[in-house]
């Protein structure tokens, strides 16, 4: 094994997988928050029959994609895009590709060590890029909306049942 290769193995690794599962831990913490405020600080508590409604309707629809996912998509994303993936979303139409085709203009092969690196460059990348169009969007469209005659904003009422 060369120097490049122990230092994936011996240093890069171990801290992707370190801070890939604190922050994976995070998410969850963080995606949960809502719920424990609502019922810790308002008291506001789901009716067990309803969560379990709800669970049921979800695992039924996509709860195989919890399995197939992470397992198809893995040689492509290595494991530091793995984390990254699952972590900030939209999987299948915008992270894999980026994975993809970051690695194919690199010319570099899926499941190697130097895809895995390239791939997250690719995911990260992504996962900004979305993040400034997301803001600069938002911030675009609320200053558009207070701009508006109010007769626009009303008809823009009947949009979201018109869709």
């Amino acid at each position: 094994m060369d120097k490049k290769d122990l230092y994936f193995e011996k240093e890069y690794m171990p801290h992707m997988n370190r801070i890939g599962k604190i922050t994976g831990y995070l998410g969850v913490l963080l995606s949960f928050a809502p719920a424990f405020i609502l019922a810790v600080v308002y008291g506001i508590f789901p009716k067990p029959a309803a969560l379990l409604t709800a669970f049921v309707s979800i695992a039924s629809a996509v709860g195989v994609l919890w399995f197939v996912e992470p397992i198809s998509y893995f040689p492509i994303l290595g494991i530091p895009g793995t984390y990254l993936t699952f972590l900030s979303g939209n999987t299948s139409n915008m992270r894999v590709p980026c994975s993809s085709v970051a690695q194919e203009a690199a010319g570099v092969e899926m499941g190697t060590e130097e895809g895995s690196i390239i791939s997250t460059i690719g995911i990260a990348t992504s996962i900004l890029v979305n993040v400034v169009i997301l803001t600069v969007g938002a911030v675009a469209g609320s200053v558009i909306l207070n701009i508006l005659p109010a007769p626009v904003k009303e008809a823009l009422n009947f949009l979201l049942p018109a869709l």
